[in-house]
Order: structure tokens, then sequence, then C-alpha cells
């Protein structure tokens, strides 16, 4: 017995034909209905009711097909059975299906009819196919070489349906030597209907040089529905402008200073300027300054300011920058600044760098600092034309521009008849530059010369200025220095040595000074004597080299003392043997015995004197040298002497070598004074007062008169007496008992001068002076005949040579120009000097004084030259010689008070 056929609807759908539930417009779709028997008789015959099912379409779906119905079935108790139909949609637009149907059949056992009521099946979406649509693909529209860059590809689903889209690989097409490899390639996407998909793929540029480039594509896809293939149309990109990219280069980094120029000041703000320059095709965005460095030698440091902002720089462009860079070293130096630059590639967005490059040297210096010193003689002759040098130094490091010197003087004792022709408009730091105006001295006055210059920093442009005063007096006797020596040293020499004005030595014993004639440019001197350790060695215990001739109050075995503890003055002068020039110096002793003198043939401001050892030939009691000449190839050497043998006279032979000649009896000649006639030896002291040379004879002069060499080689044992006759013997002659720190009035005979072809000679006798003259016979010698005495007092004593003055104690000088002969008088109302007007002067009227007078006036008003005293007070004369010089020939002398400095004169010729 089994239960009754049920039959039931298990269900009835629509799929597309792969199952999906949508179909695009005219596609084939499915029905299906599966029909199930719940009861366990068999349902035979079983139909679906209709046979085709109903269609049942929304909006403008529809089919056209007229499915097959199908044939009956069995459906065993338990069992289902399935009926398919297929249609193909032919609507007209997008809308939706669905089919209603029952079933019928019959129960197998009982013959019953069976029916299921109709039924609807789901709702089938009829949508449009997919199309597809290549919107847009693109680049950028230019390109740095070397950039990574993207292509972006869209493409669009106008269709009703779904589909999944992978583009194509693009095709690369290029120009020049641009080129562009990918990187990234995008995946398949799906696109859903109306909707739209970007594909980016990624590249990076690698060709060799700009140019273009350009990509081709195009989308594809299968539809979901269909599984068909779509695909858009091709789409070319714009070309892309492959550029050079964009490469910074700072090409200068320049320091300079607020005038401009390549120097500063300590403490000073200078500016940098930086020009960065866009080397590239592309333009760089936002270049800023890399932080800068700066760097300093010496002393110099510095700091910068802010930097200024970034810009933008065109390819091919250059950019300035500038900054501040102030200065806060301690000391001057040179800086230096260096600076990168950084910006962007404006296609690449890539960072692009300059490396750091360093500025040019800033030197760094201390301020410029003027300052000014006046060289002018201190005197002038009257109508002399002389010059004065204005020395203008940059003692700070900074340059000084747009100098301008000038000169003035607040009198009428001079005017200025040139000035500097061409003077320099700049001053380097620590430089110094000389400007020098001729003036034309009036009759007589006295006046100031002010010198100035003014000038501007060039590194700050601050004006700067200085300037310099000295003082002039114009008269027939020109000063040339007040104080020689710096000091107060009350007796000095005078000689020429090697273009010099030479005084000394000082007080001290210890140097001297040299000057241009008119007393400019005057340098100090210092000696330096050395040490004799061999035979008869220097007395002095102290450690050589010695540092002083000698001066009084030394104490022994000092430096203070000379080589053999030597504590006076003795002798200082120049000569010429051995074709060079020489100083010849030499102390004096108050007791022991003098051996040595000393020579130079030193140009330095230190001369380095070597030791002249004469002790071979020199008898004990001897102190010091008083009097020099050269005859021939040999030095002769006159020696003040205590001793039994006195006084002494030597001849070297052979120049001197450092560091001295301990000389034997071929070196040094001893010409045995104290056997020559005409010599006075019975003094206590001694000395060789006056030597002279005259037509090839060597003449001595002292407290017992004249003698003669009776060769032109003198020689011990052949001389001959040349002592005046006539008054002469009435007078005794002074001597002395002073070792050292001789005056003139301490010599019998202080000076003897050649003139005109006679001899003059100078004599201090106890009672006054005398000048007597040698007109010497056709012999050309002087024999005791041939002497005169001249310019004999009319009123005083007629014996005696005083211009009828008894104040003029003492000739004190005696020199003679190519124009003129010169006597001078220590005198204690102000020394005397005269200057013979006639070839032979006889007479006191043969001799003038100041302003030309007639010296036999002298009593009536006829001051000497210069006036009494010379207008300085001086009493006595320490020296007078003629000398040449480049400028030509003058009188200079040396005169004092014995009590304060002495003072250097000088007289026209």
């Amino acid at each position: 017995m089994q239960r009754p056929a049920v039959l039931a609807i298990g269900s009835l759908t629509l799929a597309s034909a792969l199952g999906g539930s949508t179909i695009d417009r005219g596609q084939a779709f499915t029905a299906r209905l599966v029909v199930s028997n719940n009861g366990e008789a068999t349902a035979t015959n079983v139909l679906p009711s209709p046979l085709v099912p109903a269609l049942l379409p929304t909006g403008a779906a529809a089919s056209a097909t007229a499915p097959v119905a199908p044939a009956a079935v069995s459906i065993a108790g338990g069992a289902s059975a399935t009926f398919t139909w297929t249609y193909t949609e032919s609507g007209s637009g997008p809308g939706g299906l669905q089919v209603s149907t029952g079933v019928a059949g019959t129960d197998a056992n009982s013959a019953a009819r069976l029916t299921v009521a109709a039924v609807n099946s789901n709702t089938l979406a009829v949508v449009g196919a997919p199309v597809l649509v290549a919107q847009s693909f693109t680049l950028p529209g230019t390109l740095s070489r070397g950039q990574t860059f993207t292509a972006s590809f869209t493409v669009a689903n106008t269709g009703g349906s779904g589909i999944t889209v992978l583009p194509d690989p693009p095709a690369l097409a290029t120009t020049g030597g641009a080129h562009a490899t990918v990187t990234v390639s995008p995946a398949a996407i799906p696109i859903a209907a109306g909707g739209s998909a970007p594909f980016v793929w990624t590249y990076v540029e690698d060709g060799s040089a700009p140019g273009g480039l350009a990509l081709t594509t195009r989308g594809s896809g299968t539809d979901a529905n269909t599984s068909s293939t779509l695909a858009t149309a091709s789409i070319s990109t714009a070309p892309a402008n492959v550029q050079a990219a964009a490469a910074l280069s700072v090409t200068t980094v320049s320091l300079s200073g607020s005038s401009g120029g390549p120097a500063i000041d300590r403490g000073q703000t200078a500016t940098v300027t930086i020009s960065v320059q866009n080397t590239g095709g592309t333009a760089a965005l936002g270049v800023g300054l890399a932080a800068g460095a700066v760097t300093g030698t010496g002393g110099a440091a510095g700091s910068l300011g802010a930097l200024p902002a970034s810009r933008d720089i065109a390819p091919g462009e250059t950019a300035t920058y500038t900054a501040t860079l102030a200065e806060t070293g301690t000391g001057p130096g040179t800086l230096k600044a260096a600076f990168g630059a950084s910006g962007t590639d404006a296609n690449s967005g890539v960072t692009v760098a300059a490396p750091q490059v360093s500025s040019n040297g800033l030197d760094v210096q201390n301020p410029a600092a003027v300052s000014a010193t006046l060289s002018a003689p201190p005197g002038a002759l009257p109508g002399e034309t002389f010059s004065v040098s204005f020395t203008v130094t940059n003692g700070g490091g900074g340059e000084i521009r747009a100098l301008a010197p000038a000169l003035a003087i607040d009198s009428s004792a001079a005017t200025i008849a040139s000035g500097p022709l061409s003077p320099p408009s700049t001053l380097p730091g620590g430089a110094s530059t000389t400007y020098t105006w001729t003036l034309v001295a009036s009759p007589t006055g006295t006046g100031n010369l002010t010198a100035s210059i003014l000038g501007t920093a060039t590194n700050t442009g601050t004006a700067l200025s200085a300037s310099a005063i000295a003082p002039l007096a114009v008269g027939e006797a020109a000063l040339v220095a007040n104080k020689p020596f710096g000091d107060n040293s009350t007796f000095t020499n005078l000689f020429a040595y090697r273009g010099h004005l030479y005084a000394g030595p000082n007080a001290a014993g210890t140097g001297g000074a040299r000057m241009q004639p008119d007393g400019t440019a005057r340098e100090a001197l210092s000696f330096t004597l050395n040490e004799d350790s061999i035979g008869v060695s220097n007395r002095n215990g102290a450690a050589g080299p010695y540092t002083s001739f000698g001066a009084a109050g030394c104490k022994a075995n000092t430096l203070a003392c000379g080589p053999d503890n030597e504590n006076a003055r003795g002798f200082l002068g120049a000569v010429s043997f051995f074709g060079d020039e020489w100083l010849i110096g030499a102390g004096a002793l108050s007791a022991d015995n003098f051996f040595r003198f000393y020579a130079t043939n030193d140009a330095m401001t230190a001369p380095d004197f070597s030791y002249v050892d004469t002790s071979v030939t020199l008898s004990n009691g001897m102190r010091t040298a008083t009097a020099a000449v050269v005859m021939g190839s040999k030095l002769y050497v006159g020696v003040l002497g205590t001793g039994g043998v006195r006084p002494g006279l030597v001849a070297l032979t052979r120049a001197p070598a450092a560091p001295g000649i301990d000389a034997t009896s071929t070196d040094v000649e001893n010409l045995q004074a104290e056997t020559i006639p005409g010599i006075g030896k019975s003094a206590k002291v001694s000395l060789i007062d006056s030597m002279i040379v005259f037509n090839d004879r060597l003449y001595l002069f002292n407290n017992g008169g004249c003698a003669r060499s009776s060769t032109a080689v003198p020689a011990a044992g052949s001389w001959n007496s040349c002592t005046p006759a006539s008054v002469f013997p009435t007078k005794t002659s002074v001597t002395t008992t002073k070792n050292g720190d001789l005056l003139p009035s301490d010599k019998a005979f202080p000076a003897v001068a050649i003139w005109n072809g006679r001899l003059f000679a100078a004599r201090n006798t106890t009672a006054g002076p005398q000048l007597w003259m040698c007109d010497p016979g056709a012999d050309g010698l002087c024999a005791s005949g041939d002497w005169n005495l001249v310019v004999a007092n009319v009123k005083q004593d007629p014996n005696l040579s005083q211009f009828d003055d008894p104040g003029n104690r003492a000739i004190s000088l005696l020199a003679a120009t190519a124009t003129h002969l010169y006597v001078g008088f220590d005198n204690a109302a102000g020394v005397q000097l005269y200057r013979a007007q006639t070839a032979t002067p006889i007479n006191q009227g043969d001799f003038a004084g100041a302003v030309g007078c007639n010296a036999a006036q002298h009593t009536a008003g006829c001051a000497g030259i210069g006036g009494s005293g010379l207008g300085a007070g001086a009493t006595r004369f320490f020296d007078g010689k003629a000398l040449t010089f480049p400028s030509g020939e003058q009188l200079f002398v040396a005169a004092g008070d014995g009590a304060s400095a002495a003072r250097l004169f000088r007289f026209a010729q």
C-alpha cells in the first residue's frame, strides 16, 4: 500500500548561460523547473502547465524565441525531475524577465489527477552589454632626463554590465635621445557598468639626451555575462618633452668690504655675493643657499648673517644672493666664505644641489692709522735752496686713499719753491711714503714748517689726518743738530764718513750719530770693540766684545769702561787708506799703558771695530791717541804719553782685519817721536797735537813747535825742525796735565790747515792765541823762516792773534774750504768765527765776520760769523772741519758751553 503521489514545485529559476543573474540584451538564458514527488506512488504523465512557462517581462525586456515544449515524465515517489527551457532575450532595452508555470500529472495507482498551481521564477535582470571607452592617456608635459614618472590611462564602461579590463603594454615612440623603461605595470581592474578605472604605469627616463617621447595603448577585457572580449580604440599620450635635468652650480662666491675692495678692518662687516647658475635644461625651484662655512687665518674670524630667501632659477639663468659677514676675530688675517646651494627639479621634484665653493680671501686688517714725521734741516743758510721730507706712515693694516699732502710755513724765513711732483694717492697698510718740497731760505728769520696729510681709510671711508712741525732758523750759522746724540753730551768730534756727517763719541763712549749734512735723517750709532785675547790682552776684566771706548767715572772691569779700562775720551775720526774709508777710535787711560787703538770700515749703524795692538812698538806710559793722518800707504797715529819716552808716533802698514791685528814690527813702525827735532817732550804730558801732509811731507805739531819729515816716506831719525822763528820763542806754548777728554784749547797746536798753497797753524800760548802762516819757498817745504804771524793784534799784544779781543783766549778752530780760511776762538762772551776774504790774509782786515763785516772792526761791533756764540751761547769750539759731501763743501763745527749739550752748525763755503 503506497501513499498517493504528491507533486510539488521545488524551484523555478532563470539564469544566464553562465549561471548569472544578469544577462545582456539579446543574450540567451535558461528557465529551469524542478518538480518533486513527495508521495510514495509514482506520478505519471507529469508536465509543466502550461508546457512553456509564461514570460512575465518588465521594462523593455522581452523574449522573441519559442522554447520547445518538454515531454511528459514519470516521477517515482520521493524523486524529482527537471524541465529546462532556453530563451533569447529580444527586448528593446533593459528590464527584467520572470516566467510562471505550474505542474500537472496522474497518480499511477489511482489514476487521480495531480496538479500544482503556477509559481513565478526569480527575476533575471536584462542589461546593456559592456562598452569600453579609452577616456584619456596622459604623461607629464615635460620630463627631466633620468626622471621617474607615471603614465595614466583611464578606461570607462559606458555599457550596462561590468567588465574586467587589462590595458595593453604601451608602445613607446621617441625622438632625439629620449627613452623610457617601464618599472611598474598595472593589474586588471573590474569596471562596473557606468564606471571607469585609471591604469598607471611607472617609468624611468633612461635616454641618452634630451628629446621627446609618447605612449600608445588600448584597454581590453571580458564581458562578465557573455565571456566575450571587448577592447577600446588605441589612444596615445601627447608627446612629453624630455629636457636636461636641472643642475646647479655655484659660479662665484665673492667677499668684499664696504668699499667694494678686497679688505676690511677688524670688526667690520663684509658683503658676500653668491652667484648660482642653473646649468641644466629644467627650472630649479626654491633654490636656496646651503649653510655657509667661514674659515679664517691668523687672528681673523667671522660669523654670517641671515641667509637670503630662496628663489626659482630658470634654465641657463643665474641668480645672485647676498649675505653679510661680521668679522669677530682677535687680530689680522684672512677670511673666506664657502657656500653650496640646493633646490628641486621643476619636472621631477628631485633635489638638486651644488657643491660648496669657496670665496676669494678677504684681508682682515688692523684699521688704517696715519702718522707722519717731518724731516727738515733745523737751520738753513741765507738764500740756500733746501729740501724738507714729509714721511707718512700707515701704521695700520688697511689702505689709505686720496692722500693729499700740504706744507706751510708760518713766517717769511723761507718760501716754498716746489712740491712733490707726483704724490702717491694711496698708501698700503704698513707702508710709508715720503713727500719732498724744495724751499728757498730768506736772508734771515725763524719759523715753523707744518706738513699735513689728509686721506681716507679705504676700508671704512673714515677721514684720516696727521701733521708734523719742524722749526727752521735761517742765518749764517745754520743749525745742524741741537742734541746730536739725543742726550746732554757736552763734546763731540765731527768728520765725514761714507757720505754722512758723523759726530761722536757721546759722553758714555758707547756711540755717536750720523746724519745728512743738513742734520736730517739722523741715526744713532753704537760701538762694538772686538776683544784682544792674544799676547798683551785687554785689561778690562769684563768679557768682550766691549761697547765703550771709555767714559769719565766708569767702573773698572765693566763694560762701561773701555777694553783696557779706558776712563776718558780719546780720539775718534775718519781717514782713507788702503783703498777704503776707515773709522779710527781710541779711549784714554788715567793710568797704566795705552797699547791699542781701533779701526773699522763698517757702514752699519753699529760698526764693529777691530783692534790694532801696538804694544810691540809703544813704550809704557802712553795714555791715548791724539791725531791720525794718512800719507802714502801708511796710517800715522800720534799718541799722548806720560812716561820717560814721550810722545808716541806709530805707522800702521796694513789694513786691520777682524777681530784685530796683534802687530809685529813690520805691521806697526815706531817713528820715535821723542827723538824728532822740534817736538816738545819735556812736558809732563806730551802729545802730538796735530799732523798734516803738505807737499809730500808729513808735518807734526805740539808744544815744542813743528817737525817735518825729510822724505815722502817718514821714518825714524829722518826729520827736520820747522818751528817758526820770529816771535814764536817769545811765547810759551800751552801744555796740559790731562790724559784724556782733551779740548782744542788744551793743545798748543789745536789745528793746522792748507789754503791757497800755504800752510796755516793755530797755536795756543799761555798768553793767548797765535795764527801762523807758512809761505814755502821754491822747494815747497816749510822751514823756520817761512812762517809769519798773521792777524796780529793792533791794540793788544802784537805778538798774539786775537782780533784785539782779549776775550779770544784760545784758538779752537782752524779749517779751510776751497774758497775760505776759517779761524775760530773760544770766548767767555761767545765764540768768534772769522773767515779770510783775501787770498793772502795777513791783517785783521783780511778777515770778515758777521754779514761780511770787516774783522778789523771786531771790537767796534763786527761780531764773528753767525754772531757771538753763534746765537746759541756757545763759548767753546770742540771741533771744526771743512767737509765735502755730494751737496758741496761746507764748514762744520761743534760748539757749546761745556755744560749743556754740544750743538752742530754749518756755514756757507
